[in-house]
């Protein structure tokens, strides 16, 4: 089937860029492996959730705006939109099961937070994917043999009271460079590497599904009364229909959660080889390297770290000198 010599585009924005995406992959992680961060991890754990959040109401977004029926432009932001939300799907399960802030007393205010973005992402991850298969439809569906107008198709993107990107940035590109193998490898051969696991991660976020669990403590505390509440809680679960179902349950979940670095890595490796081929070989960006929208980012990282260096070093210095 003959398709389009050539696509419009929104390029990547700077928000998705590689600098911004490569200190959430860290932060994202350090969330979840960091055993009792200090203020900075404390920080990192904040700006992953709120990083992915932003993505995925935005994604939410995008899809609530109708597309043009016919030669849309393409929001390439879509693109970066899935390389966030996709890491962020796998590790909804790690980082309600691994985080030691999010066990015991200190998880009263943070696992209720960590609960909602889970069903935030599932819901923003799933806005992506459909967005992936739905831009190339229509890409496809388009008549090859019109005349590709971009700025036709800006200046009526101008028009619209609702915009979510400027029109003045509009970009003519070839289709292949944006409908390649590695687009149908991401977008839809290595989905189900996301949503598995997204789908433990998204059921934990709603449902609290634990080991049953006798209730010693209850029986040294309250005598009689804790045991007669043990006997009867070990009978009910032994008896319930649902015991079964939930132990292969916790078990598969079990399974899905140790297999997390084989769900996490050939999905970021994938999702960067294709984003990382910079224009005009690859991906249209709107910001360069250079630019202080990009690098700036780090400064910033390396700004706070030093102060809370100099606050550790002269808060070590005063409990000396007392």
């Amino acid at each position: 089937m003959a398709t389009l010599s050539s696509v419009c585009v929104y390029p990547l924005s700077p928000t998705y860029l590689v600098l911004h995406r490569y200190l959430y992959y860290l932060s994202l992680i350090l969330s979840v492996l960091y055993p009792t961060p200090p203020p900075l991890v404390k920080g990192a754990f904040a700006f992953s959730l709120t990083y992915s959040s932003t993505a995925a109401l935005y994604s939410i977004l995008i899809l609530a705006l109708p597309l043009p029926p016919t030669t849309p432009i393409l929001n390439l932001d879509i693109l970066g939109l899935w390389a966030v939300l996709t890491p962020a799907s796998i590790l909804i399960l790690p980082l309600l099961t691994w985080s030691r802030n999010l066990q015991g007393a200190r998880s009263k205010s943070a696992r209720p937070i960590i609960r909602i973005w889970g069903i935030l992402v599932l819901i923003g991850a799933a806005c992506t994917f459909v967005l992936l298969q739905k831009v190339q439809a229509i890409a496809n569906s388009a008549d090859p043999s019109a005349v590709l107008d971009c700025q036709a198709l800006a200046n009526a993107a101008n028009e619209q009271k609702l915009r979510l990107r400027d029109p003045n940035y509009v970009l003519s590109v070839p289709y292949g460079l944006i409908f390649n193998p590695l687009y149908s490898i991401l977008s839809a051969r290595l989905t189900p590497l996301t949503f598995a696991p997204l789908a433990f991660g998204a059921l934990s976020s709603l449902v609290t599904i634990s080991s049953p669990t006798p209730l010693k403590s209850a029986s040294r505390s309250n005598g009689w009364l804790g045991s007669a509440i043990e006997v009867t809680s070990t009978d009910s679960m032994s008896t319930s229909p649902l015991t079964a179902p939930r132990k292969a349950f916790l078990l598969l979940r079990r399974i899905v959660l140790y297999l997390t670095p084989g769900w996490l890595l050939p999905v970021m490796v994938v999702n960067e080889l294709y984003l990382l081929r910079g224009w005009p070989l690859g991906i249209p960006e709107a910001e360069s390297m250079y630019e202080v929208g990009q690098w700036g980012l780090f400064a910033g990282l390396g700004l706070v770290s030093a102060a809370a260096g100099v606050s550790w070093v002269a808060g070590r210095g005063g409990e000396e000198g007392s």
